[in-house]
């Protein structure tokens, strides 16, 4: 489950930090698994990127070729994947690896499971 790999390097780097503790909310985009990753208290609030929104809707406004744009949308899930990937290699205090927080990955799976639902209505 990427979601809990990506809370798991989040909270990794706040650590890194030293501003854990410090954090009251999150912006990330509306991608379901970056969603699910901060759906947790651990972050705070999460808050949807304005801009990121409004990038988005503009593009898909103006975009004329879809075949151009599902060529772009393959390369970008690659990089995506390739960014997790090298976050996976990170090194992850031993806690982090052996967290007991079973309800807050319990509610990521949940979460992620409801995103996954939600995508096919």
């Amino acid at each position: 489950h990427s979601a809990i790999r990506l809370r798991r390097f989040i909270s990794n780097e706040l650590e890194k930090l030293k501003i854990k503790n410090k954090i009251c909310a999150i912006t990330t985009d509306n991608g379901p698994d970056i969603r699910a990753a901060a759906s947790t208290t651990d972050f705070g609030i999460r808050l949807s990127c304005v801009a990121h929104d409004l990038n988005l809707t503009i593009q898909s406004a103006l975009w004329e070729n879809t075949k151009s744009r599902d060529d772009d949308d393959d390369h970008q899930q690659q990089e995506n994947d390739d960014n997790i990937s090298i976050a996976d290699g990170e090194d992850i205090p031993e806690e982090y690896l052996n967290e007991s927080s079973s309800e807050n990955e319990e509610a990521l799976t949940k979460s992620t499971i409801d995103d996954d639902d939600e995508k096919e209505e």
